[in-house]
């Protein structure tokens, strides 16, 4: 074969190379076209109960969420508990995700549908699922127009217009379970503060009127009590990877609660970071409430050291009773 011939047939492959990959790309406009209206995940929805595994990776952040014993957990938190209301948002929008547009236009930075590879300034949300580590779908969440975000398939560069509430956290804790505590300062009877310089009480003769200390004088520990209507935690660890469980907390803080609940609220200091152990029990007498609620809640904190706010960690260790 001369050269002129040779150069004919590389053009000649060329444009028939240029040809398929129009007609492929024309048949998967099509398929697409046909999926307006329809669910963004559905082949997940399809398998419905079968899904087991979801990873979201966001900009500097990667979610790995593992359904077991009918809780979801969260792999990068030392697979605690994922936050019920975060899931049940999270597959809500799974469910009902729907294509409302096939866009002709090609993909722009400004769709943040590009791949952390091709650009460092905008990244987009992954979302795939997973049944037994098989991936079902993978798709790309980009930026939001309006009430819908632009979105594409991975395996494909054609951009979607879909609904759904992809705004997710972007920290780790904001996908646990929280608060750590919750609780009803006017349920509050007796409070015990245990450390190395001693014991302090403070204690109600009858629910609704003041605390009274040890000499019976009264006592405001309402800025001690607040810490816990609702605090959260920022980290978590078992305790088989921490060096807190061979060391004594510094303070022990307890709560009894005319429910009959008591918290055991252990504080440590480590590395100038404020850590908790949490241990739920009950008086001889507990209510039925009681009862329910340390059985079912016992388990969120059993084998578990939770970091908390430093602030509030060093007003804990350093709260007396006067």
């Amino acid at each position: 074969m001369n050269k002129k011939s040779l150069i004919f047939a590389l053009f000649i492959a060329g444009i028939s190379v240029i040809l398929a990959l129009f007609v492929l790309n024309k048949q998967e406009n099509h398929n697409m076209q046909n999926k307006i209206g329809g669910l963004l995940f559905e082949k997940s929805v399809t398998h419905g109960l079968g899904i087991n595994k979801i990873i979201v990776k966001k900009p500097q952040l990667q979610i790995t969420l593992s359904l077991e014993e009918g809780f979801w957990r969260v792999k990068e938190a030392d697979n605690y508990y994922a936050g019920l209301v975060i899931i049940n948002s999270l597959i809500k929008t799974l469910n009902e995700s729907k294509i409302h547009a096939v866009l002709q236009s090609d993909i722009t930075t400004e769709m943040n549908l590009t791949s952390s590879e091709t650009t460092k300034k905008i990244e987009p949300i992954s979302i795939q699922t997973f049944i037994n580590d098989k991936k079902i779908d993978d798709i790309i969440i980009g930026s939001q127009k309006n009430n819908f975000h632009y979105a594409r398939y991975a395996d494909s560069s054609i951009p979607l217009l879909i609904s759904g509430n992809f705004n997710l956290p972007d920290k780790i804790h904001y996908w646990l379970q929280q608060p750590l505590i919750s609780i009803d300062i006017q349920d509050i009877e007796t409070v015990i503060i245990q450390s190395e310089t001693g014991q302090q009480l403070a204690f109600r003769p009858e629910i609704g009127v003041p605390f009274l200390n040890v000499k019976q004088q009264p006592t405001d520990i309402s800025p001690l009590l607040e810490q816990f209507t609702s605090l959260n935690f920022i980290d978590v660890k078992t305790a088989e990877n921490t060096p807190l469980k061979d060391i004594s907390p510094l303070k022990t803080i307890v709560l009894f609660a005319e429910s009959g609940i008591i918290y055991s609220i252990d504080i440590y200091e480590s590395e100038g970071s404020f850590w908790t152990r949490i241990n739920l029990s009950s008086n001889n007498l507990p209510t039925k409430l009681a009862s329910d609620y340390i059985k079912e809640s016992s388990f969120l904190y059993q084998n578990r050291f939770f970091k908390i706010n430093h602030d509030i960690g060093k007003y804990l260790l350093r709260y007396s009773i006067h």
